[in-house]
C-alpha cells in the first residue's frame, strides 16, 4: 500500500520529509507491538505520528488512535497537526465508532489527566485489546519522570494493540527506566533515531549558537564567604552556588539580558516577528526578570507561570503575535511549538541535560523565507552547561545509571537553600556552537566587516565562519580590523 499516494488521492499536498518516509517504512516493515522513535525537536515527529496513524487506520490494523501528551496546550496542537492528514481527534474520552462518536478517529489526553483517580481504568476499558487501539506516548520519558504518570499509563495501556513512543530527548539523568523501552546493558534501544546533526545537515532545524557569560561572583553560606570567577575549578556544590549567585544578581542578569535583547533587535531588523525566551528558576525569579526585561526592552514581556490562570492562553497568543519576549519557568521548556523564537536566555539553576536540550528545542525551528536561520541561547559558564552546549550536536541514548552520585542527590534543591548571593559581574566569553567556538575578538571584527560590507542579513557568526574559512582563522586569527576587511570583497561577491 502506497500511503503517500493515498494521501494525495484525498487531495492532500503533504510532502513528507525524507526522514519521515524512512521512519514510516521502518515502522511498516514489522508493525511491532512497541516502537520507539527518537527524533530531534523541530524535525516533525508529530507529522510522523500522523502518518503512522493514517497508515494503520487505512490498513485496518487499528480502529482508533489515542494520544497522551504532557500538557493541556499540546492537546490542541496535536489535534491541529493530525487534521492536516484528515485525522479527526477530540479531547472527549470515548471509543471511536461508538454512538455519536463514529466520525472521530480517537482522542488526546494528558499524562496528568490519566493519573487522576479512576481515569486509568476508564481509559483501559476504552482502549483494551479487542478495540485495536494505537496509543501514541509523546515525550515518553515523562513516564519515568513521574511515578504516578508511569503507573497510570501502564494500567490504562496494558492491553492496547500497538504503542508508538516518541521523544526528542530519550535519556534521563537518574536510574528510572522508561516503560515499554527495550534496554541492553542499561542502554535504551531506539527503533529509529533522527538526531540534531542529521536534521541540521538536512536544513530542517536551525544552527544554534551559545554566547556564554562568566565573571567574578561572591556569595555567603552561613558565616563563610566565597569568591570565585567562572572557569575556576570548583566542587559541584560550589559551582551550583556560583550559578545561583549569578542568575540572582541584578547586575549580572541585566548584562546578559541587555546583550540578548540587542541580539533580538538585530534579528528583528530582517525578521520582524522574531521572539525571545527567558527560562527562570522559579516563579518569583520569573517576575523579577520580567521587571528587568521591561526596563531594557521598554515593553513588558509575556509572563507565563502556573500561578497565572491565563498562561496557556498567553502562550497561544504569543505564538502568533509580534511581542518580543516571553518569560517562563518550565511551561515552554518542552513540546510547545513557537517557531518564531530565535533567542533564549538560560537563567535557571536546572542543570540536567534533558532540560537543557528541551530548551534548545524551542529555538531551532526553521521558518520559510529567511536566509539566516541562526538561533542563540545565552548560557552561564557553568562547566556542565558548557559541556552540554559543546555536545549538543551529538546523539545520546538513554543510559541507566546504577545510582546517582551521592553529591548529585544532595544537589537537587539543597545547594542554594541557605545561599546569600553578594555580587556578580557578567563578562562575555566564547560563543559556542557544535563544531566551533568564536572569541569575542573574532565576533567584534566580524561585526565591523558585516557593517562595512552591508551584510546585515547574515549573523555575526556566519560572517565569522566565512572569514575563518577564507583565511584559516582556526589557526591564525585577525588581530586588526584592516586585516579582516581587506579581503571582505572576496566572499561577498
Amino acid at each position: 500500500m502506497d500511503i503517500l499516494s493515498e494521501l494525495r488521492s484525498f487531495g492532500l499536498n503533504l510532502e513528507p520529509r525524507e526522514w519521515q518516509r524512512q521512519a514510516l517504512d521502518c515502522y511498516l516493515r514489522e508493525v511491532p507491538k512497541n516502537f520507539l522513535a527518537c527524533v530531534c525537536p523541530g524535525a516533525g515527529k508529530t507529522i510522523f505520528a500522523a502518518l503512522v496513524s493514517h497508515a494503520l487506520l487505512r490498513l485496518a490494523i487499528v480502529r482508533q488512535i489515542v494520544i497522551v501528551v504532557h500538557s493541556d496546550h499540546l492537546r490542541s496542537q496535536w489535534i491541529e497537526e493530525f487534521a492536516k492528514l484528515h485525522l479527526r481527534l477530540n479531547t472527549e474520552i470515548k471509543r471511536a465508532g461508538s454512538d455519536g462518536y463514529i466520525e472521530k478517529d480517537g482522542f488526546v489526553l494528558t499524562y496528568q489527566q490519566l493519573a487522576s483517580p479512576g481515569m486509568a481504568e476508564m481509559v483501559h476499558r476504552v482502549v483494551q485489546g479487542r478495540h485495536r487501539t494505537l496509543v501514541i506516548l509523546e515525550e515518553c520519558h515523562h513516564m519515568a519522570e513521574s511515578r504516578s504518570w508511569g503507573d497510570a499509563v501502564q494500567i490504562a495501556m496494558r492491553q492496547v494493540w500497538k504503542r508508538l513512543l516518541l521523544s526528542g530527548t530519550p535519556f534521563r539523568h537518574d536510574d528510572a527506566p522508561i516503560p515499554y523501552v527495550r534496554y541492553r546493558d542499561r542502554i535504551g534501544q531506539s527503533d529509529f533515531t533522527y538526531g540534531y546533526d542529521d536534521a541540521l545537515k538536512a536544513g530542517i532545524v536551525a544552527p544554534i549558537y551559545f554566547p556564554s557569560y562568566g565573571g567574578l561572583t561572591r556569595w555567603r553560606m552561613g558565616e563563610q564567604e566565597f569568591s570565585a570567577a567562572f572557569g575556576t575549578s570548583l566542587s559541584e556544590t560550589a559551582a551550583a552556588q556560583q550559578l545561583n549567585t549569578a542568575i540572582s544578581n541584578a547586575s549580572w542578569i541585566k548584562t546578559v539580558l541587555q546583550d540578548a535583547h540587542d541580539r533580538l533587535l538585530d534579528l528583528r531588523s530582517f525578521h520582524p516577528e522574531a521572539g525571545g525566551l527567558v527560562i527562570a528558576k522559579n516563579q518569583s525569579h520569573a517576575r523579577w526578570i520580567a521587571e528587568i526585561l521591561t526596563e531594557i526592552a521598554e515593553v513588558p514581556p509575556v509572563l507565563v507561570i502556573s500561578d497565572i490562570e491565563t498562561s496557556q492562553a498567553a502562550i497561544a497568543q504569543f505564538r502568533t503575535s509580534h511581542d518580543p519576549w516571553i518569560v517562563a519557568v518550565k511551561m515552554i521548556s518542552e513540546g510547545v511549538d513557537i517557531p518564531r523564537l530565535r533567542v533564549g536566555v538560560f537563567a535557571t539553576n536546572v542543570r540536567t541535560e534533558l532540560f537543557f536540550r528541551q530548551v534548545v528545542g524551542r529555538l531551532i525551528r526553521v521558518q520559510d523565507g529567511l536566509n539566516d536561520q541562526s538561533a542563540y541561547l545565552y548560557v552561564p559558564q557553568h562547566p556542565i552547561l558548557l559541556r552540554y552546549a559543546r555536545e549538543i550536536a551529538k546523539e545520546r541514548r538513554h543510559v541507566l545509571l546504577i545510582s546517582p552520585p551521592a553529591e548529585t542527590q544532595r544537589m537537587n534543591g539543597v545547594a542554594a537553600q541557605w545561599l546569600l548571593p553578594l555580587s556578580a559581574e557578567a563578562i562575555a566569553g566564547l560563543t559556542l556552537l557544535p563544531g566551533g567556538e568564536f572569541s569575542a575578538q573574532e565576533l567584534e571584527i566580524a561585526q565591523q566587516v558585516r557593517d562595512r560590507a552591508k551584510l546585515s542579513h547574515l549573523s555575526l557568526e556566519t560572517v565569522a565562519q566565512l572569514l575563518r574559512a577564507q583565511h584559516q582563522l582556526a589557526n591564525k586569527q585577525f588581530t586588526t580590523f584592516n586585516e579582516g576587511i581587506k579581503h571582505c570583497d572576496q566572499f561577498t561577491d
